[in-house]
């Protein structure tokens, strides 16, 4: 091979990883609204459904901690840090497995020993909704461990609309 080959092969490349590209790009806004918009009703669908197995989660609480399968759960703002104002960004979890959200229920990632399922945290104030009654609560400025605010960090992350890692909470009667 020489060198004029070899440069026109790179950039035939190069060519059709700027085609890839535009038509992936075009793909994802002509789709993303709708896509996102369905990936939202099914977060709302999920939310209830959590309320609905938490008793099952309770009552199960051991099996759960000493299972090897990975339940994911993906239907909560786990953990938002929010930056300063105009600027710094911030960080967003929307996923944790089961096992992780019961060992921070245990450590005190509880609300008057009620199960937080959502922080978001701004300049140090933590507002927190919780579960009670089998509804969702709100409170604003709550203290959390900074050991919890730890593992939580290391604990939780974030998934794409696309990923698709572990079993999905929702299947748990199904598998137990």
């Amino acid at each position: 091979m020489d060198i004029k080959t070899y440069t026109n092969t790179i950039r035939d490349y190069d060519r059709q990883i700027a085609e890839i590209t535009a038509a992936k790009n075009s793909f994802i806004q002509d789709n993303y609204t709708t896509v996102y918009n369905q990936w939202l009703a099914e977060i709302q669908e999920k939310k209830q459904a959590f309320l609905k197995l938490l008793p099952f989660i309770l009552k199960n609480k051991e099996h759960f901690l000493n299972t090897t399968i990975t339940y994911t759960v993906n239907a909560f703002r786990i953990y938002l840090y929010l930056g300063k104002p105009l600027g710094t960004g911030g960080i967003s979890h929307n996923c944790i497995t089961l096992k992780n959200l019961l060992k921070l229920w245990d450590m005190g990632f509880t609300y008057n020993g009620l199960p937080i399922v959502e922080l978001k945290r701004f300049e140090g104030i933590n507002d927190i909704t919780y579960i009670e009654n089998g509804e969702y609560k709100s409170v604003k400025n709550v203290s959390i461990p900074d050991n919890v605010l730890k593992r939580l960090r290391e604990w939780s992350y974030k998934a794409e609309i696309t990923d698709e890692t572990g079993t999905d909470f929702t299947k748990i009667k199904s598998e137990v």
